[in-house]
């Protein structure tokens, strides 16, 4: 499937993510994150990470063909794929959260 027809994934980081005294990290994380979660979940959707600037922002954000999903609208262009947006975001967040166990202890 062509990049410009995936579901494109916004994840937004909290600053605070990585540690208190990380949130200057977020950019690498972000370096070394975004590769391995899209290299992982190729097949439907794109993963873009995207640092939490304010609590007021959803965690979340769904795109396709350059149009601003709800969740409904992006699990049903998902559907069509015989896929569904809650298990794929929670599979998506467990390998983040993995991703950042691994970042930190690289950090130490």
């Amino acid at each position: 499937m062509l990049d410009a027809q995936k579901l494109t994934l916004y994840m937004r980081i909290d600053p605070t993510a990585l540690g208190p005294d990380a949130a200057g990290e977020v950019e690498a994380f972000k370096a070394f994150a975004e590769p391995l979660l899209n290299d992982k979940f190729d097949e439907h959707i794109r993963i873009v990470l995207k640092v939490r600037q304010s609590p007021d922002e959803p965690p979340c954000e769904y795109f396709a063909l350059k149009k601003l999903l709800n969740a409904d609208q992006a699990d049903k262009y998902l559907a069509v794929f015989e896929q569904e947006l809650d298990s794929i975001e929670a599979a998506v967040e467990e390998e983040m959260s993995q991703l950042m166990d691994e970042f930190i202890a690289a950090r130490n």
